[in-house]
């Protein structure tokens, strides 16, 4: 009997790429690349703090790591079956780590934290989804999002372009300012003044963005993802 042998590699300290190949010449049948750090997490008031340094640090911020990880490993050759792991809690992250280039998805924290019927609501999210956008199954959703890394350079530039013109041309909605002026703040290059204390962009306006960035009610908006879905 054969017991198929499925590898979990760290991401930290070492080229994730040779990891990969080092398991593979060493027979895995699948590498799961997992975002864990040794971290040292501790209160401001030391003393009452776990002494846990070196301790695995991972979450949902680690999630553009793991998939960066995966996709590079997929540009490079690597066409092993992966499960990848790192920042899932929840079926959008998942279906992220899939679209990157991993069939399967590890979900122990997951699980851990929320407990089994938790996951099976992901699931059940998951299908849904899938079934709304019309995917008919993981395998065609696998990789599905390395457009991005196969994008030309000129298709990029132009996205860029398009989406640096919305911001210059995009106004504020006077009636959703909250006068916080955080857009002021952000912008480097004095772009926007006041005017009877409401935020008013100037010709000097590079279409940076920031400020649409940092604004909390939505007054500085733009369609981002409509604008760049014009151009793929």
């Amino acid at each position: 009997v054969r017991i198929p042998v499925l590898v979990k590699l760290p991401v930290e300290s070492c080229d994730p790429l040779r990891a990969m190949e080092a398991a593979l010449h060493g027979g895995a049948d699948a590498i799961g690349p997992t975002a864990r750090w040794r971290g040292f997490v501790f209160d401001l008031d030391w003393r009452r703090s776990p002494a846990t340094p070196g301790g695995g640090y991972g979450g949902s911020q680690a999630l553009p790591v793991i998939s960066y990880v995966v996709a590079e490993a997929r540009q490079n050759g690597v066409k092993a079956p992966m499960y990848a792991g790192g920042g899932v809690f929840s079926w959008q992250a998942a279906a992220k780590l899939i679209m990157a280039g991993s069939q399967c998805v590890q979900l122990g924290s997951f699980a851990c934290c929320l407990g089994p019927t938790a996951v099976s609501r992901m699931i059940a999210d998951f299908d849904a989804w899938m079934d709304m956008t019309g995917y008919p199954n993981i395998k065609a959703l696998c990789g599905d999002a390395l457009g991005l890394f196969n994008m030309s350079p000129q298709v990029t530039e132009e996205r860029r372009s398009r989406l640096s013109a919305a911001y210059r041309e995009a106004q504020l909605d006077a009636d959703l300012c909250s006068r916080c002026g955080q857009c002021l703040d952000v912008c480097w290059h004095d772009a926007i003044v006041m005017n009877d204390s409401l935020p008013v962009k100037s010709e000097d306006c590079v279409g940076c963005g920031f400020c649409f960035q940092v604004c909390p009610t939505g007054a500085l908006h733009v369609p981002v993802g409509d604008i760049l879905s014009q151009v793929f």
